[in-house]
């Protein structure tokens, strides 16, 4: 799945489903993880996600 399609999903989440989907992304990319520059990405990935998707709740 293209990281804009799950952006565009994630926008429209309450919290609880936005932290699941999270976890979900982060075991199927852990699934992956052979090399430590996939390890990078995987946290970059899952920090933007953070960074886009929960400020939406921050007050």
């Amino acid at each position: 799945m293209k990281a804009e399609t799950v952006y565009n999903v994630a926008i429209h989440l309450n919290y609880d489903e936005l932290y699941k989907l999270l976890k979900m992304i982060e075991n199927k990319l852990n699934e992956n993880l052979i090399y430590e520059k996939d390890l990078i990405a995987k946290n970059e990935t899952i920090q933007y996600l953070i960074k886009k998707c929960f400020s939406k709740f921050k007050k």
